[in-house]
């Protein structure tokens, strides 16, 4: 998983759907988490049919939401954090902005 994916995970966490394929021939089962309406249902994560069953696939979505929420929590807490070093610098008011107006745009 890349950082934007984990950031883009935890900043949208309305716009986050957890959910399953399958079974396949296997009787196995994928766990996705893609973007809700918003995000046009976007897949941000994806498994291998890997699980027992569609719940047990759900769960390990929802128990990597848990996990990427705490890596950025400590990502963002790291002094040497770049894009935090980039929005609390004296530029950051104006990338803000930037940023808001390109995400109004789409």
């Amino acid at each position: 998983m890349t950082r934007l994916t984990a950031y883009e995970i935890v900043g949208n966490p309305d716009d986050i759907v957890v959910t399953h394929a399958g079974p396949d021939n296997n009787g196995k089962y994928c766990g996705f988490i893609t973007r809700g309406e918003e995000g046009r249902y976007r897949p941000l994560i994806s498994t291998e049919p890997i699980f027992d069953t569609a719940d047990a696939a759900e769960n390990a979505m929802r128990n990597e939401i848990i996990a990427v929420t705490a890596w950025v929590e400590n990502d963002l807490k790291d002094p040497r954090n770049q894009l935090v070093k980039l929005l609390t610098g004296e530029e950051g008011p104006i990338v803000c902005q930037i940023v808001a107006a390109a995400a109004a745009a789409d």
